[in-house]
């Protein structure tokens, strides 16, 4: 933006400078023009020629009438000539002009015939002729006379109106001279500040070079293609002992005269010759010194103008390399020693590694395999020629099923375990150490992991029993406490109440308490039948039994509980007996029936009904209540599951367990159907006789 910027200063500047040349040569021209229009004329003036011709006509007719003769003739002459003056050059085109071509011409022919008068005396006969022949002329050049003065007032006019103009271009053009003359004046005005801002930052630049090259801690010299020193800084008056008074303008070969052949002469020589020059550390001659020189051409538009010349003093550096070649040499025999040492305590590991009972390989920081036991060999003797030296550690991981390990830094360790055929567990580690290389570590831990695993089995398996646990006490303890309520405020209210209530009021408290205590005695055997299953204490005596009657009998005391309810039944199917423990089976058909009860509306039928083949006896019990969502009847028949749509319904998720375990138990199976806000269906397949074995 910058370099735009006075790129448009510098056409501005010009543009003006032109425009004030053109205006100031335009202006000029002008008034040349002006100038020779002023002195522009026909060389006489043509009304005082008219005026002057008149005049000697008049005259010559006065000098005729009056006299003197001796004056005639010369008067005629004059006349002549004042005609003839009118008839040639400027004036006789001036009045051709005005429009009298050749009229002082006729004048002059007809003053030409009088000149045979002239020899007559004058007197009022001769004045009478000379006035007859020359009152026209007279009169014409009258005539002429005043044409001339129009002619030349318009004509004056116009040339005013003209100079006017002029005048107004010379000011325009002034004006225009005074607005580019303060343009450039201050674009001249403007460029000395920036010429005297720029002498300002040269000066402080300068002093801050100086400053620079002064506070440098090497010796700098500058010097001119002459080899005449132009700059010897601080450090320089340092190293050399002599001040920069000594030594600046003055001629460095004299100032230290070095032999031609000197390294210093040489290097100064090619220095001028544009070639830059190096010096290694040296010690000073004379001094405990160490120094280091380094020489550069200085250039100025190609052309070699001088050159600098730096010189540090590198004492300490020197020193110290010098004290590291001894420790050089005393570390390369503790390397020998040690190396010998090494070898042996190698033998040793090695002997070490192979009678690990776990499986080693060594790499460096290349990556490369330097060794590997036997164990890891024997470990991978599937894979031959993995553990040759050399080979590759990302080839090793690859073919072992060890993750690569490109992110692994210095000093970490990364640990996977690896299946390996036969059901074979490796605990594989590698450690980075901080010098790049690796180690690689395969230990069998089959034994382990088959341990960890039925113990996390176990583990697991616990926990799930103690939630369950902790749950179904949680339930149960609230199943209990409710139909203990419901018995202990019953009997309250009759022991308040108890001459007062009516018939009907105490029948209906003790169908109450009767129902709760029903509710009670089921759940207690509900969990003395669970915890009798967990411990497989539970007694099955299986018999012929009535199981059209054992249905019935379950119906009646369900519909004792609900005595709005109406159930359906359909046992004519039936055979008169099945082999089953009556107990058992009264306690599985009591949940089934009590769940249709307590999971559908007291208007809906509960509908019991059987079938039989030559082998089995088939019950199914349906209600038409909230159904069971179908994702959940898989889970159904486990230990203290309830469906979602059982929310807020009591129950304690253990009668279906408790029935399937049953049905399970005379050899017979459980399943349902249903449909949710439909109902649901549960049929128990039994066998006909008891299956031996069973």
């Amino acid at each position: 933006m910058t370099r735009r910027w006075r790129r448009l200063e510098l056409a501005a500047t010009v543009a003006a400078i032109l425009v004030f040349a053109a205006l100031l040569g335009w202006a000029l021209l002008r008034l040349v023009n002006v100038e020779r229009a002023m002195h522009r004329a026909f060389g006489e003036d043509a009304a005082y020629a008219l005026s002057q011709a008149q005049f000697e006509l008049q005259e010559l007719t006065r000098i005729a009438a009056l006299g003197p003769a001796a004056e005639l003739s010369g008067q005629f002459d004059i006349a002549v000539s004042r005609l003839v003056l009118l008839r040639e050059g400027d004036l006789g085109s001036k009045l051709a002009a005005l429009g009298f071509p050749g009229e002082a011409g006729r004048i002059e022919a007809a003053l030409l015939k009088l000149e045979p008068l002239l020899v007559r005396q004058p007197g009022p006969e001769l004045g009478a002729a000379f006035s007859t022949a020359l009152s026209g002329p007279v009169e014409n050049l009258r005539n002429m006379a005043n044409t001339n003065v129009l002619s030349e007032r318009n004509r004056l006019g116009q040339q005013r109106d003209a100079y006017r103009l002029t005048l107004y271009e010379i000011i325009a053009c002034i004006l225009g001279i005074l607005l580019t003359g303060c343009f450039l004046v201050a674009r001249l005005l403007h460029n000395l500040g920036r010429a005297e801002a720029a002498d300002e930052t040269l000066r402080q630049e300068k002093h801050f070079l100086h400053l620079l090259i002064e506070s440098s801690k090497e010796g700098i010299v500058a010097f001119d293609k002459d080899l005449r020193c132009t700059h010897w800084n601080s450090a320089m008056a340092a190293i050399f002992r002599r001040p920069a008074s000594e030594v600046v303008g003055a001629d460095l070969r004299k100032a230290f005269p070095f032999p031609e052949d000197h390294v210093v002469s040489r290097m100064l020589r090619q220095t001028l010759a544009g070639e830059d020059f190096y010096m290694s550390e040296h010690l000073m001659p004379g001094t405990s010194m160490y120094l280091e020189k380094a020489s550069f051409p200085v250039r100025s538009r190609g052309e070699v103008v001088g050159g600098v010349v730096i010189i540090r003093d590198v004492t300490v550096r020197a020193l110290a390399q010098h004290e590291l070649a001894r420790h050089h040499e005393e570390l390369e025999h503790q390397v020998e020693e040690r190396t010998a040492s090494l070898n042996h305590t190698q033998v040793q590991l090695r002997s070490a590694i192979n009678t690990a009972p776990d499986g080693f390989a060594a790499f460096d920081a290349d990556g490369r395999l330097i060794v590997a036991n036997e164990v890891a060999a024997e470990m991978f003797k599937a894979e031959p020629g993995l553990f040759a030296p050399g080979t590759p550690l990302d080839s090793v991981l690859a073919r072992t099923g060890f993750p690569q390990a490109g992110t692994l830094s210095a000093e970490e360790r990364r640990a996977v375990e690896l299946l390996r055929p036969q059901g074979v567990w490796l605990l594989a580690s590698l450690n980075r150490a901080a010098d790049g290389s690796s180690v690689l570590r395969f230990a069998d831990v089959t034994t382990y992991k088959h341990a960890a695993a039925a113990l996390q089995s176990a583990l697991a398996q616990e926990q799930s029993l103690r939630q369950l646990y902790t749950g179904f006490v949680s339930m149960v303890s609230h199943q209990f406490r409710t139909p203990l309520a419901i018995i202990d405020s019953g009997a309250q209210r009759m022991q308040r109440r108890g001459a007062t209530m009516t018939a009907g009021e105490i029948e209906t408290r003790t169908g109450k308490i009767r129902h709760a205590a029903m509710r009670l005695a089921r759940l207690v055997d509900n969990t003395l039948n669970a915890a009798r299953l967990d411990a497989g204490e539970i007694d099955f005596h299986p018999r012929p039994c009535d199981l059209a009657q054992l249905i019935s009998d379950v119906c009646e005391r369900q519909q004792e509980l609900t005595p709005h309810r109406r159930f359906d039944l359909a046992l004519a199917n039936l055979p008169e007996r099945v082999s089953c423990d009556a107990l058992l089976m009264d306690q599985a058909l009591a949940n089934l029936v009590s769940n249709a009860a307590k999971y559908s509306p007291d208007d809906q039928p509960i509908i019991v009904d059987a079938a039989t083949d030559d082998r089995s006896v088939t019950l199914t019990v349906r209600d038409r209540g909230i159904g069971i969502p179908e994702d959940e009847i898989p889970r159904l028949f486990e230990r203290f599951f309830r469906a979602r749509t059982a929310a807020g319904i009591e129950g304690t998720g253990m009668g279906l367990h408790f029935a399937r375990e049953i049905v399970h138990l005379h050899g017979g199976s459980i399943s349902v159907s249903s449909r949710q806000g439909h109902g649901a269906a549960f049929t128990v397949t039994l066998p006909r006789e008891r299956r031996t074995g069973v």
